[in-house]
């Protein structure tokens, strides 16, 4: 299906070139942390800094981690809910070939049918995006790409971009880490990019979930603006081994 890390570098690539700016700075968020790191990793000094919101776990000597579970943060209600429509005939039957061969099942349910259904599965799920489940609806769940978002974790490609901590560590440009407070992504994450990045600085956004930058707008924005004026942070840095007070997200 062709979605690869090595497929985000090189559109990447492209957009810096041809935005002209011999140096950028990349915001990754989420799974998109991983793609933003693969770039920094690449010979030419392109970055200017680093910025990662909720990153998932950093895929290492060759081992896919398993992505964030965000059931974690949804009640018996609301799994139920998710379930109730995941386990839909044609929904389950689309999702089970996709496990075993994605093109056969694009070639069953194309994108327009399977991006609609997956809409309505993504919508039921939003509540654990965010601290306040009040504000799911601030997500917009219309373009949300099936294949994109399955194909990667379920048929990961053995050949494409390793990451390496040695490599990356050579990178000495400004790196920020910013971790909601109610998180589904698991603490432990945030490790790896203080491994493979020391310079990094690690601040948790307190009443923020994983899109946290809807649900604290205000805050995550002066955060920004601080870390890429050279300015003293909104918030404090943190030991990414140590869980910090008020961190209610999934450990």
């Amino acid at each position: 299906m062709g979605y690869t890390t090595a497929r985000a570098v090189h559109d990447l690539k492209a957009v810096r070139a041809h935005s002209g700016a011999q140096r950028v700075v990349l915001l990754g968020h989420s799974w998109g942390a991983r793609y933003a790191v693969a770039y920094a990793q690449q010979p030419r000094d392109h970055v200017a800094a680093l910025l990662l919101t909720a990153p998932d776990k950093l895929p290492r000597d060759g081992i896919e981690p398993p992505p964030g579970d965000l059931t974690t943060r949804l009640s018996t209600s609301e799994l139920a809910r998710e379930y109730l429509r995941l386990l839909r005939p044609r929904n389950l039957f689309a999702y089970g070939l996709t496990t075993v061969d994605a093109r056969i099942a694009h070639r069953v349910a194309g994108d327009r049918e399977i991006d609609r259904r997956f809409s309505a599965i993504y919508r039921e799920s939003t509540p654990a995006l965010f601290c306040d489940k009040r504000l799911a609806d601030r997500v917009g769940t219309g373009g949300v790409g099936y294949y994109a978002h399955y194909v990667p974790q379920l048929h990961p490609d053995p050949a494409d971009v390793p990451l390496r901590l040695d490599q990356l560590a050579l990178l000495k440009v400004p790196v920020l880490v910013i971790k909601p407070a109610c998180d589904y992504v698991t603490w432990s994450a945030v490790a790896d990019y203080r491994r493979a990045f020391p310079q990094t600085q690690l601040v948790m956004l307190p009443d923020a979930g994983h899109v946290a930058c809807l649900e604290q707008p205000e805050l995550y924005t002066n955060l920004v603006h601080a870390f890429l004026s050279g300015q003293e942070l909104p918030l404090p840095t943190l030991d990414a081994d140590t869980l910090p007070e008020g961190y209610r997200g999934t450990r």
